[in-house]
């Protein structure tokens, strides 16, 4: 393999610093690749980064050898304006979601001409947002698919916990269409990444001819470490950006049936949500009950899990890994979980976690944490040595690194057969 390999990452709009899921993923990748590669940046961004304001190199990161930034207001909706054509998207989905969607000519084009210059080595579209701007298109460059999630095993986990008979009916409709999804898009992706087995397999079933390849999410253990501020006493803690309907959903449970259970054992316990984009039912849900602090968006979470004792995650829906609990390990927090929030995470029940499925359940193993110092001090000390051993973002970056050189080997053996 040759050394100075050219990437060309094409991501959605990237953050620096980050915040959500595939924005912390994109950053803490390509910050810590090996310097042999050579990485350009084709992104979306607002107008500042379009209008000289700002050095967009500095402000986005010095990892990058260039940048180029699309305009936002290049994006224009796709609309489906028929009940016919939303029929015919369910069967034949023919854009990334059952409702509008969203396209950018000049990205298409941007990537296309960067693609025909065959300046670089590789492609890597960082989720399927990017990729569908390139899909379809004839292309020598070999490229990757960051696609991360499963859209079916998402919406099958929409589907299992809905128990209204209507909204379970439209989430039913959502999981086929993500399963032809799959099956139309995916199928046609060469090479692609998720973050869990669990999402790997269910993609391979209607993928069988793709490469795929798993690596999982990261967390920055010197970032994310606890600064051993003073606990509140019977503090709890969730973070989360709150319009993503699985945190939205978890917190209704929690604060519905799991809250009132828990302030009955232990009446001085407080909880702060703590996260973005809070719905209007969630604030109101939450005023009409004792101790519970909704902050809304914050400049840094850790301060916020640094007083807490204990971190909660009692999500019923969702797919991949919940860079949440990552966080919350490396703060050494000891955390009380759902079983579908510890999904490829290794996390054990009683050794580096507490997994309970149930409202009962959970008050009981949260109350067990606030009284039983010996639990916290094993709970704390395991779940900080997992994350240093397993998830460190340095050891993610190298599976990258490897599954890129893979795919250019096989690209190369394939050209120099065909020639």
């Amino acid at each position: 393999m040759k050394n100075n390999i050219k990437i060309l990452l094409v991501s959605m709009k990237y953050h620096n610093p980050p915040f959500n899921g595939t924005s912390l993923r994109d950053y803490n990748i390509f910050k810590n690749l090996s310097q042999e590669y050579r990485i350009e940046l084709l992104t979306f961004g607002d107008h500042i980064y379009t209008s000289g304001q700002i050095d967009v190199k500095k402000e986005i990161g010095e990892c990058f050898d260039s940048v180029e930034i699309i305009p936002m207001n290049t994006i224009r909706r796709i609309k489906l304006n028929t009940k016919l054509s939303r029929i015919y998207n369910l069967m034949k989905p023919y854009q990334m979601t059952m409702g509008d969607g969203s396209f950018s000519d000049v990205m298409a084009n941007e990537i296309q001409k960067k693609a025909n210059s065959a300046r670089y080595d590789i492609i890597y579209f960082s989720c399927l947002s990017s990729y569908m701007h390139h899909a379809g298109t004839e292309c020598m460059i070999p490229s990757v698919v960051d696609v991360q999630d499963s859209p079916a095993v998402l919406m099958k986990s929409y589907y299992q916990m809905e128990k209204n008979i209507i909204k379970r009916f439209r989430a039913l409709l959502n999981y086929l269409w993500a399963r032809n999804y799959e099956k139309v898009h995916l199928s046609k992706i060469e090479n692609m990444i998720l973050v869990t087995e669990n999402d790997a397999a269910a993609v391979r079933k209607r993928c069988p001819k793709s490469d795929i390849f798993v690596v999982s999410q990261g967390v920055d253990t010197d970032y994310y470490m606890t600064k051993n501020k003073k606990q509140v006493d019977g503090r709890l803690v969730f973070t989360g950006v709150m319009d993503y309907t699985p945190n939205h959903q978890a917190m209704i449970y929690f604060i519905k049936e799991v809250w009132p259970i828990l302030r009955r054992q232990n009446p001085q316990v407080t909880l702060s949500v703590v996260g973005r984009n809070p719905s209007a039912d969630l604030k109101a849900l939450a005023a009409k009950a004792d101790g519970i602090e909704i902050t809304g968006y914050v400049e840094d979470v850790r301060p916020y899990v640094d007083e807490a004792v204990v971190y909660v995650c009692p999500l019923l829906s969702g797919a991949g890994i919940k860079n949440k609990i990552l966080e919350a390990w490396a703060m050494s927090k000891p955390i009380v979980a759902t079983s579908i929030s510890c999904e490829g995470l290794d996390a054990k029940d009683g050794d580096n976690i507490l997994v309970a499925d149930n409202a009962r359940m959970f008050a009981q193993k949260v109350t067990m944490i606030l009284s039983d110092g010996n639990t916290r001090a094993k709970l704390v000390k395991r779940g900080r040595k997992h994350v240093e051993d397993s998830f460190s973002w340095r050891s993610k970056a190298k599976m990258i690194e490897n599954i890129m050189c893979d795919i250019i080997r096989k690209k190369e053996k394939y050209s120099k057969y065909i020639n």
